[in-house]
């Protein structure tokens, strides 16, 4: 539940910012609460590599939910988004990597 409230805040609040619909306390709202949000999953024991995947996530969604009303910025999401997802695939690879050298 909490991977999913994090990954509609940040939609929310990139298409708010994208559209120009919404207030500077609305913006830092949903920062704050995505910042606790990442907060508590890495308390959880998601990690880095779920951290990314959900971050990248996120921005992938909001950059395709906005690329009509202002493309270049949403082609930023998209591409930060695609080197996290990237990011996450290659510290999960890693991770095995070197898994399986210890056996």
């Amino acid at each position: 539940m909490a991977v999913i409230g994090g990954i509609v805040l940040s939609v929310t609040g990139f298409v708010l910012f994208f559209t120009d619909r919404g207030t500077p306390i609305v913006f830092e709202s949903i920062g704050i609460t995505v910042a606790l949000m990442l907060g508590l999953l890495f308390w959880f024991g998601l990690g880095l590599a779920g951290i990314l995947r959900c971050v990248g996530l996120a921005l992938i969604a909001s950059g395709l939910a906005c690329i009509v009303f202002k493309p270049l910025p949403s082609i930023g999401c998209l591409l930060v988004g695609i080197a996290c997802r990237l990011a996450a695939l290659w510290v999960t690879r890693h991770i095995r990597r070197t898994d399986l050298r210890k056996i």
